[in-house]
């Protein structure tokens, strides 16, 4: 009877190696440290964008520029209110985490799986306004100039390039979603 090398190769059982705890407690460390780094930066962008719309409101005559600036200072601000409401715990403030590292860990790749996956409601969704108004301002002053249909024709390279970022930014965070749910049931795994 002839065996299939790759149906043998797809059947055989996988055999995983133990994780040590130590290298579980370095794994929870790392993440920790670079989901600092991350949403430091997070904040510092956020802030450069909340200060060059709120200069923008300052020197801008139209009343719909600043109202749509201060729309996008809102959503940035809330953007970043999400951002510190979803924080991971500290490892090493977690009385949890000395008791049972390994659990701890898979609760923190939980939490990050849930924030990751659902960018789209507490990150991209409060700044949607605050763009679609500063689009629409941008039409409605550069109508009054040139028409309505170059307005709007001359406003599509704007709406592409913020549609790219947003989907861009959708696209990274499903695709980390993706990686550390794999993560998750990997790690799972080994304790069953």
């Amino acid at each position: 009877m002839k065996h299939d090398p790759k149906s043998l190769w797809n059947k055989q059982e996988i055999i995983m190696s133990p994780l040590a705890l130590s290298e579980i407690k370095s794994q929870a460390l790392k993440m920790h440290h670079r989901l600092l780094w991350r949403d430091r930066i997070e904040y510092l962008a956020g802030l450069f964008c909340m200060m060059l719309f709120i200069f923008l409101a300052f020197i801008s005559p139209e009343w719909t520029f600043r109202a749509a600036c201060a729309l996008l200072v809102a959503g940035i601000g809330c953007i970043c209110y999400n951002l510190y409401q979803r924080k991971s715990e500290a490892p090493d403030d977690s009385i949890r985490f000395a008791a049972n590292s390994a659990d701890f860990h898979l609760d923190q790749l939980r939490h990050q799986y849930a924030m990751l996956s659902s960018v789209g409601k507490w990150y991209i969704g409060p700044i949607l306004p605050g763009m679609a108004a500063f689009l629409m301002a941008a039409i409605y002053e550069a109508s009054k100039q040139v028409g309505t249909l170059n307005a709007i024709l001359g406003s599509l390279p704007g709406i592409a390039v913020s549609t790219l970022i947003l989907l861009g930014i959708y696209w990274l965070n499903m695709r980390a979603a993706k990686k550390l749910k794999e993560r998750i049931e990997t790690l799972e795994s080994y304790f069953e």
